[in-house]
């Protein structure tokens, strides 16, 4: 990242962090993937090989490193990808080379943070080695910025959120804290303050349903298909309760099916446990008792074609 202020036009670190922010809690705060994984970092030197790299300044470095560590936000893992320098950066990175190679020995150090060195080429295979996936990277393997995707998932977020017509409030944002306490967060920026008339990129949309997102815990049962909804802790344990009451369904005549299926929604609903769909914006939002009742019936005869 060494020339993130030429990409940002020499902005202040407020500018920076305000941008960081809203990234951060309208955006990522809504993914299920981010809350149940965590996030991937990956810092990347987007400098030309043959260009002096420069260097962001202290203070914007230093805000960006206290706002990143204040998140409440998991990170998975980072990768640093640094480039070979003949310069005054040269000796820096080797020094970053020989660090990471010495505590690379200890597992968490070896999983939690990986240093990838080498040409633009070499550093696209070495993210690929570990998973990430170097489409979606806005740097391809010649080191320049892709501006064909460069704003795109920023413009289609911005999109979704006109179709749902969702305004983030604090109970739309309720994170369940290590002790167990919610802290609300509300946020209310507004987006065409960060990149112009979002408008003329879509985002517009009145008269349509209003929804309030929710973060899913491991205890909601997502509604949907893929591994992240089979492999939920609360789809597994509604799998299970189905199946406790799978012989009765079988055998019951259809008016005590239907009676069936509301007992387990009652037990679900006496849990504490809701059912999130997702909607066209990629967040999530508590379905409808036909929705809820439909998603239990179903299972029910699923477990019967088993037979």
């Amino acid at each position: 990242m060494y020339s993130i202020p030429e990409l940002i036009g020499g902005a202040s670190a407020e500018s920076y962090c305000r941008v960081a922010y809203y990234v951060y809690f309208n955006i990522l705060i809504s993914i299920p993937e981010v809350q149940m994984k965590g996030l991937v970092y990956v810092l990347y030197d987007i400098s030309k090989k043959e260009k002096q790299p420069t260097m962001p300044h202290i203070n914007l470095t230093m805000a960006s490193i206290d706002m990143i560590l204040s998140l409440p936000i998991r990170f998975s893992a980072t990768h640093y990808c640094l480039k070979a320098r003949q310069e005054k950066l040269g000796p820096f990175n080797s020094v970053l080379k020989i660090v990471f190679k010495v505590v690379g020995d200890y597992s968490y150090c070896k999983v939690r943070s990986r240093l990838h060195y080498g040409s633009d080429t070499e550093l696209q295979y070495q993210l690929r080695s570990h998973g990430i996936n170097v489409d979606s990277i806005p740097i391809d393997a010649e080191g320049t910025l892709r501006e064909d995707i460069r704003n795109d998932w920023f413009y289609e977020h911005l999109a979704g959120m006109g179709r749902s017509s969702i305004v983030p409030d604090a109970s739309a944002h309720s994170l369940v804290s290590a002790g167990g306490s919610k802290g609300a967060i509300a946020v209310n920026h507004d987006p065409e303050a960060l990149v112009g008339n979002a408008v003329a990129h879509g985002a517009s949309g009145n008269n349509v349903e209003k929804y309030s997102p929710i973060i899913p815990t491991d205890g909601d049962i997502l509604l949907g298909r893929g591994r992240l909804v089979q492999y939920n802790p609360g789809n597994i344990h509604f799998r299970g309760l189905v199946s406790k009451y799978r012989d009765a369904y079988d055998t019951a005549p259809g008016s005590r099916r239907k009676e069936i299926v509301s007992e387990v929604s009652r037990i679900i609903s006496s849990e504490g446990r809701r059912f999130l769909k997702q909607i066209d914006s990629g967040v999530w939002v508590k379905s409808n008792d036909k929705e809820t009742n439909t998603k239990i019936a179903q299972l029910f005869r699923e477990f019967r074609k088993r037979k």
